[in-house]
């Protein structure tokens, strides 16, 4: 009895001692941005966005990524530090989320996927979900050959709650949606050539342009430009394709992330030091990953996985917590279960 309670002591100890350390926390939005649907839950509305801005604003302190990268270099981070970032660099990031940052004096890292910069396709994701859960009627069938494999599915045109769904639910309300599931995950491992050539064909199944919607498109090179000309925005690199390095060759990670770099700092004629992984968890990245974006010039680099951030992080591989389209009372009770974790 007198080890065991010295155990708990022991772990009592250790529980305050980490609750003393001073914290920092990251977050990861997507889009600033009112749609439905929104099957992978990237959009977070400009009101919510702006009530989530005051709070931190009258709760935290709001600071640059710069600003922690060299709070991690000095090792002595602020305290109740919080960070903005963006991925992907969808064009509402300069239309909707900046006049809100500008608002609230608030900096943020925007991480951009620079072979979209003004593209006309939309993102893998962005693309599935026009071809398979938009359209009032489809095909009644649909078989693609992926990696030398055939897959077939059936589709019907319900679209009963189809723009409610989201891939947090377990069930699906149709087989359009059990499709765009199991495609997702069938999409996501590929070179950007394999992907672009079945979304192609997806296309010309569901009889759909693929010209990327307005609402959907990524910044064109004007308005990366003006979004980098703000003095609290900074641009990052989000690869140049957004695939998952963690799978691809070597060749094909070095091509990603050096190419990135280059296309953006040709774009905006300055440096950029900063880099978030595409999907940027656990199984997406490896050590050779971190390798290539150290070599390639980079200061830092963000992942996707939840955490706070400590004076012994590692500066490529920060955590991240990802934010929902949560009201204001909603995201400040999870922050403060964040920092008091």
């Amino acid at each position: 009895m007198k080890f065991k309670g010295a155990n708990i002591i022991h772990r009592g100890i250790r529980k305050i001692l980490s609750l003393c350390r001073k914290r920092a926390v990251i977050l990861l939005y997507h889009r600033i941005a009112q749609l439905r649907p929104d099957p992978q839950l990237l959009c977070v509305t400009p009101s919510n966005f702006a009530e989530h801005l005051e709070h931190l604003q009258n709760y935290y302190q709001l600071i640059s990524l710069q600003t922690l990268s060299q709070s991690l270099l000095n090792g002595d981070i602020p305290d109740k530090a919080v960070v903005i970032t963006f991925d992907d660099g969808y064009a509402d990031n300069l239309f909707n989320a900046e006049p809100v940052l500008e608002h609230y004096n608030t900096a943020a890292t925007i991480f951009v996927s620079s072979s979209y910069i003004g593209s006309n396709r939309e993102s893998c994701s962005d693309e599935l979900e026009r071809y398979l859960l938009i359209p009032e009627s489809l095909p009644s069938s649909l078989t693609l050959t992926i990696n030398g494999k055939s897959y077939y599915w059936q589709i019907d045109n319900c679209t009963k709650n189809i723009g409610e769904w989201n891939v947090s639910v377990t069930s699906e309300p149709s087989l359009r949606n059990q499709c765009y599931r199991q495609l997702h995950a069938l999409l996501r491992p590929l070179d950007n050539l394999k992907r672009q050539n079945i979304l192609s064909a997806l296309a010309r199944w569901a009889s759909c342009p693929t010209d990327a919607r307005v609402e959907h498109r990524i910044l064109s090179a004007d308005e990366l430009k003006t979004l980098a000309n703000n003095k609290l925005v900074e641009i990052g690199s989000h690869g140049a394709t957004h695939l998952v390095f963690g799978v691809q060759p070597s060749e094909v990670q070095h091509k990603e992330i050096n190419e990135s770099k280059q296309q953006l700092e040709s774009i905006l004629n300055r440096p950029v030091t900063s880099f978030s992984y595409p999907y940027g968890g656990p199984n997406d990245v490896n050590s050779h990953t971190v390798d290539l974006v150290k070599k390639a010039g980079f200061k830092l680099a963000c992942a996707n996985i939840a955490g706070v951030v400590t004076s012994d992080c590692d500066p490529f591989w920060l955590p991240r917590f990802l934010v929902r389209n949560w009201n204001g009372r909603e995201f400040a009770n999870r922050l403060k279960k964040i920092f008091n974790s």
